[in-house]
């Protein structure tokens, strides 16, 4: 969380505990692919941390299928997840890093599948590229929050429009916001009231309103778009960060 003080520089973001249900991968039960060589990832010309084994483990366990019948309904559900986390990386995961979520995935939900392995990942490969409407979930906004909240002072937006410092807080929901646009490519992106109050400790989604509204009148953010609430889902507003992307 993202309090109004120092920030908490121990926030716990073990993702792959929400998501634990006995299953463990072993390596001698499926196919392992190797990353390369190379322990970063390039993207562009920045230098990418790959994801955790963790990580990728507990986002395939949370989409694993769980009754006869429903397999292919659950493999396409890993692929709007992987190209959830892949949103909010800003990049395509890596070969082995699909792998290593559908090894997950397949490892925990085989027992109601007929699909053997080899069909299944090549169908999973294929479906993911053809995901039109990718599951954010929480792992991948964790992240960013994760992100945001370890991120020292000299490295947050400066809010001009103060005379001197403007909060702690308002600095580091402008830095949400920028990660936000980083990921969109400096584009429009979405960002929800509640999700933007899960990133501060304390707050509703009515105060995050009320401080999204301040920071596009101190003009770090620009609404593009209202959100809307429905009665199964709401519609995030939609955003377009004004402040440099980059230092």
């Amino acid at each position: 969380m993202i309090t109004g003080t120092a920030p908490n520089r121990e926030l716990p973001t073990n993702e792959a505990t929400n998501y634990k249900s006995g299953s463990v991968l072993k390596s001698s039960s499926l196919p392992v692919f190797q990353p390369s060589s190379a322990q970063v990832l390039k993207s562009s010309s920045l230098p990418v941390t790959p994801v955790p084994r963790a990580e990728l483990r507990a986002l395939g366990e949370s989409c694993a299928c769980s009754k006869k019948g429903a397999e292919r309904r659950a493999r396409f559900e890993l692929a709007r997840a992987v190209r959830g986390l892949e949103q909010c990386l800003g990049r395509q995961l890596s070969f082995d890093e699909q792998v290593a979520a559908f090894n997950a995935w397949y490892e925990k939900g085989r027992a109601f599948m007929k699909g053997k392995y080899d069909k299944q990942l090549a169908l999973f490969l294929r479906e993911r590229g053809s995901v039109k409407k990718p599951r954010g979930g929480d792992i991948a906004f964790r992240r960013m929050v994760k992100t945001v909240v370890e991120l020292p002072d000299s490295e947050l937006p400066v809010i001009s429009a103060f005379e001197g410092d403007a909060p702690e807080s308002w600095r580091r929901i402008g830095a949400l916001h920028r990660e936000k646009a980083r990921q969109a490519k400096g584009g429009v992106y979405e960002l929800s009231c509640r999700d933007t109050a899960n990133a501060l400790e304390g707050w509703d989604h009515r105060d995050a309103h009320a401080l999204n509204d301040a920071l596009a009148k101190a003009g770090v953010i620009e609404k593009v778009e209202n959100g809307s609430v429905g009665k199964r889902k709401g519609v995030a507003a939609r955003w377009r960060y004004l402040l440099p992307l980059y230092p």
